[in-house]
């Protein structure tokens, strides 16, 4: 089966981080998000995954070299990404078979493989993963009894008898082709294309998700909160790579000086946490609650980090107390709310 990734935005909510790399490729847990993304759609075993390139095309061609799964990964270019995701994916349309549905994704998602296979296995020619666990805002859904959507919204506070639907669609190039003639706006969405469906009368599946764990990485907060779940969870697996992790519970006081880490006087790190390799931390510092420190970072002495992800070779000001954010080599700073 086929999926479509599109990673061609440049990612304007993360700006200055996403100045030189795309969204998907900012790490998460000494990862790029987009890795979590790949290895769950490798497990789902689709057979042709194409990913969009836009913004900092070079920089996203040079991360899909070093990849190895088991369908064709295929970079499709996307010269009109700046008009927004939905002309991206019509750059892909021409690729797409005719007959069998394709599922779609943002490069910016985080789910399992299970719920991926979800939308690999129904029999709808268009359907939407659903939250049934939970009730927020975002894109809501109104389903019947049938899990048909019966109303489409988006909303930035709570409505009762809506769920959260993930931006994970199956849909044939019908639904795409049909819809989009429709949506004549160049800041037309998918959302747009799933309204223009249901004025069509045209049915929509909903399938609830048997996984509650899934983010949608937007923003500062998002990308925190999912380093510090993966930290919790035990992440890294099995080998772990060069650095060190200090599972939840546990500590390491100074000093401390090996290949990988060095630890001064009366600093202290506890877990759970993750330290790229070469990692330098100063004299009376404190690493703690779900930090991941990048490939040769230094923090330098009296700092202070809280739920913090540092981009590889930042710098640490001394006396830097900050909790929930993201620094990066160039000294920017952005902070979680």
């Amino acid at each position: 089966m086929q999926v479509v990734i599109l990673t061609s935005g440049s990612g304007k909510r993360l700006v200055p981080l996403t100045d030189q790399h795309p969204k998907s490729l900012l790490p998460v847990a000494n990862r790029p998000l987009l890795d979590y993304l790949l290895a769950a759609v490798d497990a789902a075993r689709f057979t042709e995954i194409y990913v969009t390139l836009g913004y900092a095309r070079d920089s996203m061609q040079d991360y899909l070299t070093t990849l190895s799964l088991h369908g064709d990964l295929i970079p499709i270019e996307t010269p009109n990404w700046q008009q927004g995701p939905l002309a991206s994916f019509q750059s892909v349309l021409p690729y797409l078979s005719k007959t069998t549905p394709c599922v779609l994704l943002p490069g910016d998602l985080y789910i399992s493989a299970e719920n991926l296979r979800l939308l690999t296995t129904t029999s709808a020619e268009v359907a939407l993963l659903f939250d049934p666990f939970s009730h927020g805002p975002g894109t809501l859904l109104q389903l019947d009894t049938s899990e048909l959507v019966s109303a489409l919204t988006q909303s930035s506070v709570y409505l009762a008898g809506y769920y959260p639907g993930l931006p994970a669609l199956r849909a044939t190039t019908r639904f795409f082709e049909s819809t989009i003639r429709s949506a004549t706006d160049s800041a037309s969405t998918v959302f747009t294309l799933l309204q223009q469906w249901l004025m069509q009368d045209q049915p929509l599946q909903g399938i609830p998700i048997t996984d509650r764990v899934w983010c949608d990485v937007d923003s500062v907060t998002s990308l925190v909160a999912l380093n510090a779940y993966l930290l919790a969870e035990g992440w890294p697996p099995q080998p772990q790579p060069p650095g060190t992790y200090l599972p939840p519970g546990t500590s390491m006081e100074g000093p401390l000086q090996s290949a990988t880490l060095t630890l001064g006087k009366e600093a202290k790190i506890e877990g759970p946490v993750l330290l790229g390799p070469r990692v330098h931390i100063g004299d009376n510092c404190l690493i703690d609650n779900a930090t991941t420190l990048g490939p040769h970072t230094i923090v330098y002495s009296n700092s202070v980090l809280s739920r913090c992800i540092t981009l590889p070779d930042t710098h640490v000001p001394v006396n830097t107390d900050l909790t929930g954010a993201v620094l990066d080599a160039k000294g920017n700073v952005l902070h979680s709310t």
